[in-house]
């Protein structure tokens, strides 16, 4: 997630107030992203993550799909071939 924002440094994680939805093996987590704009005000960003479990050990990144990422309004990322699968 960090390899999307402009200031990772100063990205603050909440990772206790986020939201999961598991339908099978797809995944929607729901959160947001704290972090300080060039002028030092925090700027708060909602995060969506869709992604796919495909199968194996839970904590390897190779056995996961990001299908989607969307940081507030804007979709960073959208994986057209597994789109489908998360409809």
């Amino acid at each position: 997630m960090q390899k999307a924002l402009v200031s990772p440094s100063t990205a603050d994680f909440p990772f206790l107030d986020h939201t999961v939805v598991i339908t099978g093996n797809r995944y929607k987590v729901s959160f947001y992203v704290d972090l300080q704009n060039v002028f030092g005000a925090i700027i708060r960003n909602n995060w969506v993550v869709i992604m796919i479990f495909n199968e194996g050990e839970w904590s390897l990144e190779q056995n996961w799909t990001l299908v989607i990422l969307d940081i507030g309004d804007q979709r960073v990322y959208e994986d057209e071939a597994n789109l489908l699968n998360v409809r």
